[in-house]
């Protein structure tokens, strides 16, 4: 899968692959390949990849098969053998908060964009094809508690 959005900002910034390769400081294949959905992209790097357009990385990478966090916790998995267990709980804790920043921007954008509580869990519901993977369903679950959370402190009058 291609990462047409990557794509079509670096082109937006007349930036060639070996310009942005530069930035990153990886090598022009190895930005190819991210941008052609060949090779794994870790959350660090789509860091890296956002600064050179000055953009947030959900920005660019959240349409994509899996989230960055999603990405995060994958990788998370493969570097858990051998591993310390404070630099296995200093990551644990990113990819949770991570995991809670992807949850809050979609319960925030939904509820922005929504003229009731029920119909915000609705589209939350809706977002599943966003996600993929075995975390989907943690965070539309997430976000559904989030939004009853909210609903019950701060009930919108157009749902009585």
């Amino acid at each position: 899968m291609t990462l047409e959005k990557l794509k079509e900002i670096r082109v937006k910034h007349e930036l060639t692959y070996q310009q942005v390769a530069d930035e990153t400081g990886i090598s022009k294949e190895h930005y190819w390949f991210i941008e052609n959905g060949k090779r794994g992209l870790t959350y660090e790097m789509a860091i890296r990849i956002a600064k050179v357009f000055n953009k947030n990385p959900d920005d660019i990478f959240l349409n994509r098969q899996l989230t960055c966090c999603e990405l995060s916790c994958v990788i998370l998995q493969k570097e858990v053998r051998g591993m310390k267990k404070s630099a296995l709980r200093m990551k644990l804790a990113k990819a949770r908060t991570q995991l809670s920043i992807t949850i809050d921007s979609l319960v925030k954008a939904v509820l922005e964009d929504s003229s009731s509580y029920a119909d915000a869990v609705k589209k939350i519901k809706n977002t599943r094809w966003v996600f993929s993977g075995e975390y989907s369903e943690i965070i539309i679950e997430d976000a559904i508690k989030k939004v009853e959370k909210i609903a019950l402190e701060q009930p919108i009058e157009k749902d009585c």
